[in-house]
């Protein structure tokens, strides 16, 4: 229970920041560059997620697609990746921790 408390704290905390940010740049106009259309000029995958994202918030969802074709792909994957991630999360915390003299101790010179 402690583990899924603290994930869904993670979701709502990266939520809330998504949110500011949208609140932020809907009332300024001013967004996060991108680096990598900065130095070639070109329209990386991510160029529009913004846009994407704040269009599909208010329900134009033509207009989302003209500003990046790849974010449908990138928002399903990312779904994917939280509903995964979501389900696995106890499996995760199974995973028992080998420390490095543990293993140096098993090692024989039959072993190597």
């Amino acid at each position: 229970k402690k583990r899924l408390l603290n994930l869904i704290k993670i979701y709502l905390s990266v939520s809330a920041i998504m949110i500011a940010y949208a609140i932020f740049f809907n009332i300024t106009g001013i967004g996060i560059p991108c680096v990598f259309r900065l130095i070639t000029h070109l329209n990386c995958p991510g160029c529009g997620i913004s846009r994407f994202a704040l269009s599909c918030l208010k329900f134009r969802f033509a207009d989302a697609i003209s500003y990046n074709y790849f974010a449908p792909f990138i928002i399903i994957y990312i779904a994917w990746v939280v509903i995964y991630t979501s389900i696995n999360y106890d499996a995760q915390a199974a995973v028992v921790s080998v420390s490095y003299t543990h293993l140096r101790a098993h090692e024989t010179p039959e072993h190597l």
